[in-house]
């Protein structure tokens, strides 16, 4: 006879919670849907809009006429900020729309799950600034 009382007041308890049961179950599964359908991309700012696919980036060699000038201005930035970022991995040219340099330096395995690279984005003109980094 417990058992039944037991399970009555469980019912009961059920059947009064039904509507925040039920909204609780669709936040849980929107949750689901909606926090892993997608990989985050290389370029997840500039790639979200609607538009053509950017192209590429493209390596920059070292021989390079603006190599030395890109270096120096993200290095400039990187030591004005108090970093110390260690050495330079590889400088990459994002042609148009982007048309701006990116230098990417070494970045310890730990931050590259959750920040991704230690990098900074060079302008045509000189203007530089760091890559968001979540």
């Amino acid at each position: 006879m417990a058992d039944a009382t037991g399970v009555g007041s469980l019912i009961v308890c059920v059947r009064r919670n039904m509507k925040t049961f039920t909204c609780f179950l669709i936040l849980s599964l929107c949750i689901a849907v909606f926090s892993g359908c997608s990989q985050p991309s290389y370029r997840s700012t500039a790639s979200a809009s609607s538009g053509p696919p950017l192209p590429l980036d493209v390596p920059v060699a070292a021989e390079s006429s603006n190599y030395s000038n890109v270096v120096a201005t993200a290095n400039e930035l990187v030591s004005k900020a108090g970093l110390k970022w260690g050495h330079l991995l590889e400088v990459r040219w994002q042609p148009a729309p982007l048309n701006r340099y990116l230098v990417i330096y070494a970045t310890p395995q730990s931050e590259l799950g959750y920040a991704g690279h230690r990098s900074v984005h060079v302008e045509t003109n000189w203007h530089a600034w760091f890559t968001p980094r979540l």
